[in-house]
């Protein structure tokens, strides 16, 4: 794991390559480069060139951040030589904020050969030039993987991305009957509206047995409102076996205290939860009722939690910095009762 590697270049890239193709019996393999603006095309087909090659590998964790110099090529070839990797299990593919990545460079990603995958976690946040067509890629080759377990999609501030793309995803994960983990971050992709609910309701339910743990990060949409909140809980409180509940739509100027209360009284429903996490820092039509609301769920279901998360801030006259000091006391006054208890505050 390297941080701040400015200065690293293509060399850098093709020597690691050079050693990796030394060990083609590897089966675990952890690559993390960050602010890695001085790599290009060339350095990254080196890394397909090699990755081809270990065909032993279990676990993938490959992370390449601040791409600047790389075009839409470069990407392109090192997606086209994850389909080889058969073997693989656990696959974490993480390219955020490569600026000059397009659908183009995502239409090589192909998974359909990966059948003993049990886990993949993708991101490519900040890519803006992504639209609906890149989720449609992902989408088919996530069909057929019948042991994934696992789904974790990382694609916030991509402005393109719609319903559409959402409605493939779901489409391609209906047909995962070993599903037990859903986690999507879309947050500030501003053409995703209530809709979307409709189209979750749809696909999903078939999946109601199964799934242990959801996480939605919706932050900062207009499009979603109260309404969106009374239909996506209508449709959570069907999920009988969830562990693990979290809830993101910060910054969503359209939410207000009914909203907030939806999420709520769909959590008092799901009596298996054991991680909860509520957030809504941000939504300006909010004010300290839901401070309220959620205080009370905290207490009551503070026995069988083990882990709260929360996001909420100041709203000028609607929750004000008392408010909230008041409402932290309370919460973490919790731990005295339960003292392993986890109680994590999000910015």
């Amino acid at each position: 794991q390297i941080h701040d590697c400015v200065q690293l270049t293509d060399t850098s890239l093709y020597y690691l390559a050079k050693l990796l193709t030394n060990l083609p019996s590897l089966q675990s393999l952890s690559l993390i480069f960050v602010h890695c603006r001085q790599f290009t095309d060339a350095g990254l087909a080196y890394l397909s060139r090699t990755l081809k090659k270990i065909r032993s590998l279990k676990d993938l964790q490959l992370e390449l951040y601040n791409l600047d110099k790389a075009t839409e090529k470069g990407p392109y070839k090192l997606n086209g030589s994850f389909h080889r990797l058969t073997r693989l299990e656990d696959m974490s593919w993480w390219l955020p904020d490569c600026k000059n990545m397009t659908d183009r460079s995502l239409s090589s990603l192909k998974f359909k050969r990966l059948v003993s995958l049990r886990e993949i976690s993708l991101t490519f946040s900040g890519c803006y030039q992504l639209t609906d067509r890149s989720l449609y890629v992902i989408a088919q080759g996530l069909k057929g993987l019948g042991k994934l377990q696992k789904i974790a999609l990382g694609m916030w501030d991509c402005s393109e991305f719609s319903n559409l793309g959402l409605r493939y995803l779901w489409e391609a994960m209906k047909s995962l009957c070993c599903l037990r983990g859903i986690r999507l971050w879309f947050s500030e992709c501003e053409k995703i509206t209530n809709d979307m609910f409709v189209d979750m309701n749809e696909n999903l339910k078939d999946l109601m047995g199964s799934l242990q743990e959801i996480q939605l990060d919706f932050c900062g949409f207009d499009g979603i409102t109260d309404s969106g909140m009374i239909a996506l809980c209508g449709f959570l409180k069907k999920f009988v076996e969830l562990q693990s509940l979290y809830v993101a739509f910060g910054q969503c100027s359209n939410i207000t205290d009914l909203g907030v209360k939806e999420v709520i009284d769909c959590m008092e429903s799901l009596q298996n939860l054991r991680s909860v996490g509520i957030d809504f820092d941000g939504c300006e039509k909010g004010t300290n009722k839901s401070l309220g609301f959620v205080e009370e769920y905290l207490k009551k279901a503070q026995p069988s939690l083990e882990k709260i998360t929360l996001g909420f801030g100041v709203m000028e006259a609607r929750i004000t910095k008392e408010d909230l000091n008041k409402f932290k006391s309370e919460v973490e006054s919790l731990k005295v009762q339960k003292s392993d208890l986890e109680i994590e505050w999000t910015e």
